[in-house]
């Protein structure tokens, strides 16, 4: 892939996660890329399992859209900033599909490392997530915990 700067690589990124398109957005993300969903207590480490994050998370959120208002770099660190919208239409873990949108406000850091996305930390509001989509953050909480315990076994369940 030819060399682009940190803030396309993000719009890169963030184009191919709002088409659901999990092969092209870890096309700009090293190996060894880390995506940390900081409301869910989740974190993925490298392709495979950043890919399989990815996977469950659009099975349950098939419409996922990225509404960027701004980027901002320096160095090697970027941040974004806008809106998602998402509606729950395949079950969330033992959730099922509630058939309801959000739109919230969203912020990523990301770092970059040998002219590639290193990782992402996402961050949003989960009770306004919870509200919009008619559940509670407990229940949220509950299905998202074998996520983190043992992510390879949830995923591939």
């Amino acid at each position: 892939m030819e060399s682009i700067g940190p803030e396309a690589l993000v719009r890169t990124y963030c184009i191919a996660k709002s088409r659901g398109d999990v092969a092209a957005a870890l096309r700009v993300c090293h190996p060894d890329f880390v995506l940390e969903t900081i409301p869910f207590g989740t974190r993925s480490q490298g392709a495979g399992e950043t890919a399989l994050h990815l996977t469950a998370f659009f099975a349950a959120f098939p419409d996922y859209t990225v509404l960027l208002e701004g980027l901002a770099a320096d160095g090697d660190a970027v941040v974004c900033w806008g809106d998602v919208r998402l509606t729950l239409r395949g079950p969330l873990g033992p959730l099922p599909p509630t058939d309801r949108t959000a739109r919230l406000p969203m912020c990523s850091i990301f770092t970059v490392r040998d002219g590639l996305l290193a990782g992402e930390r996402f961050h949003f509001d989960l009770h306004a997530l919870c509200t919009q989509l008619g559940l509670s953050v407990h229940e949220v909480d509950a299905a998202l915990a074998p996520f983190r315990t043992v992510p390879h076994a949830a995923l591939e369940a």
